[in-house]
């Protein structure tokens, strides 16, 4: 008789549970209540309705959580985040384990559960996505395909960032990763912010012409630039490091020289999302402009970009003026 009576429950329950949950929900929301539980109660409803009852979704929009696995701090919840990572075949592991990017495991798993074959999705995420060590088995976009990405010149958020998009399906690897490349001037008046297209490039990971024996997509660079690269090989100096310098101080006034004057370049300003000239404009002597050479834009074995900025210091002795 227990049982009989437990079974009227349950069959009680499928009804009533998700009504109360529905209404709690409403309840959440009519009070603008922007709390955790009302987004785990959505979940624990609407989209699991949605994938019990549909093919899929045609079009999936994101910006998902920028952060890594070493931010979350349960032990065990960060165990089953690296685990999904595992089982989409998008963790690097090593060195690289603590700065996987949670984004990279939406992009994949969201994909996997709710969107249909030849459906669209688009992420905003960092940077890191695109030039990072840590997603090179990320970049590698099995099961995507008709891949783009989006890159601006100057930083919207205080996070370097681009978008990226893909379909749902799959094409061989020398399709999929010439990934067509639409890089945007940004501009900041009054408040609004005004994006311009300033180039459509093609950009391919700079191993591409070994990416099936690696494995792995190293970070992307313009496909203009592949002919450039030195051979791939062992560096005869590797002995001799065992890290890479430290550039001191870390926050230069980066510039750009513009008819004998200069203006600090705010897309390399770092920590806040500056959104003014500290100098509009002023005269310097020449001697004290220097070439930067970043991490970020070297590959082995060529440098994409110099920049240049502004190091009162001598050159001879380096005594600093002020």
């Amino acid at each position: 008789i227990k049982n009989i009576f437990l079974f009227y429950i349950i069959l009680f329950n499928e009804i009533k549970v998700p009504w109360l949950i529905a209404k709690k929900l409403y309840g959440f929301i009519r009070n603008d209540k922007n709390h955790i539980w009302a987004y785990l109660l959505y979940n624990a409803t609407g989209v699991r309705k949605m994938k019990e009852t549909m093919d899929g979704v045609d079009l999936i929009i994101g910006n998902p959580p920028w952060l890594t696995i070493n931010s979350i701090l349960s032990y065990n919840y960060k165990e089953k985040v690296k685990q999904v990572s595992k089982d989409l075949d998008v963790y690097m592991g090593g060195k690289h384990a603590p700065n996987t990017e949670l984004c990279s495991i939406f992009f994949y798993k969201t994909t996997e559960l709710y969107l249909r074959n030849n459906g669209r999705i688009f992420f905003v995420a960092t940077a890191a996505i695109e030039t990072g060590e840590q997603h090179s088995k990320f970049r590698m976009l099995n099961g995507f395909k008709d891949v783009v990405m989006w890159k601006f010149k100057e930083d919207v958020f205080r996070i370097h960032n681009i978008c990226i998009g893909a379909s749902k399906g799959n094409k061989p690897v020398s399709e999929r990763l010439n990934i067509d490349t639409t890089v945007f001037n940004v501009i900041n008046k009054n408040k609004t912010w005004e994006f311009e297209i300033d180039e459509n490039v093609i950009y391919v990971p700079y191993n591409f012409n070994t990416i099936i024996e690696d494995n792995e997509a190293k970070r992307l660079i313009p496909r203009r630039n592949l002919t450039k690269l030195l051979p791939m090989g062992e560096s005869h100096y590797k002995q001799n490091f065992n890290r890479g310098a430290d550039l001191i101080p870390r926050n230069f006034f980066f510039i750009k020289i513009i008819d004998d004057k200069i203006i600090p370049d705010k897309s390399l300003l770092q920590h806040k999302p500056w959104n003014f000239y500290f100098v509009e404009e002023y005269d310097i002597e020449e001697k004290y402009i220097f070439n930067v050479c970043k991490s970020t834009e070297l590959v082995p074995f060529y440098l994409l970009d110099v920049n240049q900025c502004f190091l009162p210091i001598e050159r001879e002795d380096f005594n600093y003026h002020e």
